[in-house]
């Protein structure tokens, strides 16, 4: 099996109050920050599928069965065919 690492790009530089404008555009803009954190979650779910494959590999997912039960139907006072009763 395939070694599966995952390692992370994105590292969140901490804006400053009063020092840092809030910006769309630019290297520290919001559009470039939202664009890293897009790619690392791509990145991120091509290792979960990574994963997932492997685990598929090792144990197969189960497989559907059905169990059916007949009840059985026991005569308790000798008679046969046995008598159904309900009690209150």
């Amino acid at each position: 099996m395939a070694e599966i690492s995952y390692t992370p790009e994105f590292h969140h530089t901490k804006w400053v109050d009063n020092v840092d404008r809030v910006q769309a555009d630019g290297p520290n803009g919001f559009n470039v920050r939202f664009s890293a954190i897009e790619r690392e979650l791509k990145q991120l779910s091509t290792v979960v599928a990574q994963i997932n494959a492997a685990l598929h590999v090792v144990a197969p997912p189960p497989k559907e069965q059905r169990l059916t039960l007949k009840p059985a139907i026991v005569s308790t006072d000798g008679v046969s065919p046995p008598t159904w009763s309900q009690d209150e």
